[in-house]
């Protein structure tokens, strides 16, 4: 069986979409979604395309057509050019890949008498975001991991095609305060990802944000993908029913649940790969002023301004008054943009003396300010030809204090004893409640000290039938389905991370999911004492004691 179509295009007049696949050299190949299945696989990697083009007989019939910088090559074809495929079956058009030409996206190789193709790359969006330093992303209180995203993508220029935000369960205290000038959109959704314990990826839909109980509470159940019409058996009587071969009439069923029992081509197997017997949950209390009126800097020693002098910087980094906390940020600083302004007598003071005495000359000067996460910088400008001396000089705003980091370590020490110290550690940099460390390391060390089977990916080709044609387009990261193999004994429900495919000749479609099993993420929780059996029925955490059952 095969598809209608398949179709590449690409917007080389910046608006309008043109199909270049006729110029296309297959295999063409292409991935997104998270390519890993271990507990810190938790966002997505950069998916790519891959393809070669001609670069003579092609539809222009121009050497160097696909040939930047070549006199022949086409209008538009360069970096950063937007590339998306498509794929029609059952006269339903699906887009299942979107992204754009990077600066290195584009390889024509050379030889007049060679081959003469050019090799393309394209990369989705999350390139854009791995590249996106944050420009005006600041410190900010009481923001969900999903929140947090939401800030990120409003700094980048380039947006996802849509975003699906499920519901975070933890609000922290603190975002963005672990930020430095070289932080990119990518490795703060990861630490607001990771910190939540849930999951962000790419789908052919666009960007999905899940919590850390999404998985958990919506895919309770199979997900189910369009019954291809080559696979029904009923047909409509030309009217309004179904009948089968008969002429009986029938219900309508236009969809079949994700079962794939044997259908595999591949299937890579391990066991024990994701085995720890020492896990580590690691937790960044916070503590944040109520108000902006924390002093988070004094001047030490007096500081000389000579007369009509300008551009003068005073700068230093935020202190912890207390000297308890081991890193300081600020918000809402006096003297920032949309904050009350520096005041000549209250934030700075200049005197004719070195000691604070003589002849007050404050309202002389003019002090700007500017502020990063952990840093200030004052600059001072000396508006009369008297020279003075900055006596007094105070950043004030609202302190945010990381303390120590709270580390929850739970250990198998039977497990240790006979195969040694296998550790794993969860790094959660904006998680404060040390609950959550707690309670996850637990669980996670029960999920993992187990030896059991794990199917890292599966391989199926598309064209085997109608079904599988539809499952390649329509099952997505973030879905779940049931894999059944004879062989190993397997029988289970997995949640698939990422899609790989590779479109040969013909039309041929393989695609291979990577996949984590679903009780990794879906449990029950359970309620006990320490006196009493364990009694199902407890859907959330509390101050009692609680477990789990997967």
């Amino acid at each position: 069986m095969n598809y209608d179509s398949i179709v590449l295009e690409g917007r080389f007049d910046g608006t309008n979409y043109v199909d270049f696949s006729s110029d296309v050299i297959v295999p063409i190949t292409g991935g997104y979604g998270i390519f890993g299945n271990g507990q810190t696989d938790k966002v997505g990697n950069i998916g790519e395309l891959r393809f070669q083009l001609k670069n003579q007989y092609n539809s222009a019939n121009l050497l160097g057509y696909y040939s930047p910088g070549n006199v022949n090559c086409r209008s538009g074809f360069a970096p950063g050019l937007k590339i998306r495929i498509y794929f029609v079956l059952d006269g339903i058009k699906i887009y299942k890949w979107r992204g754009i030409i990077p600066t290195n996206g584009i390889n024509p190789i050379p030889g007049k008498y060679g081959v003469r193709y050019t090799e393309v790359v394209v990369k989705s969006w999350m390139y854009r975001a791995a590249i996106h330093r944050l420009r005006s992303v600041v410190n900010t209180t009481n923001k969900t991991a999903a929140q947090g995203i939401a800030l990120v993508l409003a700094d980048m220029d380039e947006q996802p095609l849509a975003v699906d935000y499920r519901t975070s369960e933890s609000t922290f205290p603190t975002v963005f305060d672990m930020m430095t000038s070289q932080t990119t959109a990518l490795s703060e959704i990861a630490k607001l990802t990771q910190s939540e314990l849930g999951y962000t990826y790419e789908t052919r839909h666009g960007l999905r944000v899940e919590g850390r109980l999404t998985r958990n509470e919506e895919k309770a159940v199979l997900d189910e993908f369009p019954m291809a019409t080559a696979d029904m058996e009923y047909t409509w009587d030309g009217v309004d029913l179904l009948v089968d071969e008969n002429g009986e009439e029938l219900l309508y069923a236009d969809s079949t649940t994700a079962i794939f029992d044997d259908s595999q081509i591949e299937m890579e197997v391990t066991r024990g790969e994701q085995f720890y017997n020492s896990v580590k949950y690691v937790v960044y209390p916070r503590r944040v002023d109520a108000a902006a009126t924390t002093v988070l800097y004094s001047l030490a020693s007096p500081t000389l301004i000579p007369a009509s002098a300008s551009g003068i910087v005073l700068s230093g980094n935020y202190k912890d008054p207390t000297g308890i906390a081991r890193q300081v940020n600020g918000i809402n600083m006096i003297g920032d943009t949309g904050q009350p302004p520096l005041v000549g007598g209250t934030h700075y003071k200049m005197y004719a003396n070195s000691d604070g005495t003589g002849t007050d000359l404050t309202a002389n000067l003019t002090v700007t300010a500017e502020f990063t996460q952990a840093s200030f910088k004052y600059t001072i400008t000396n508006n009369v030809a008297t020279a003075g001396y900055i006596t007094f000089l105070q950043v004030v705003g609202r302190g945010v204090y990381t303390d120590m980091p709270i580390e929850y370590l739970v250990e198998d020490a039977t497990l240790i004893s006979a195969h040694g110290d296998i550790p794993l550690t969860i790094d959660m940099k904006y998680q404060a409640d040390p609950m959550v460390a707690a309670r996850y390391a637990d669980i996670t060390l029960l999920q993992t000290k187990q030896f059991r089977y794990e199917i890292n990916s599966v391989k199926f080709c598309a064209n085997k039938s109608g079904d599988m044609l539809f499952a390649f387009l329509y099952l997505e990261p973030g879905d779940r389905v049931r894999i059944k193999e004879t062989v190993t004994g397997i029988a289970a429900d997995y949640f698939i991370q990422g899609v790989n495919f590779e479109i040969d000749k013909g039309n041929i479609v393989w695609f291979t999911w990577t996949l984590r099993a679903a009780g990794l993420d879906t449990f029950n929780f359970v309620k006990w004492t320490p006196t009493t059996t364990p009694v199902a029925g407890y859907g959330a955490w509390d101050d009692d004691v609680y477990g789990w059952d997967i």
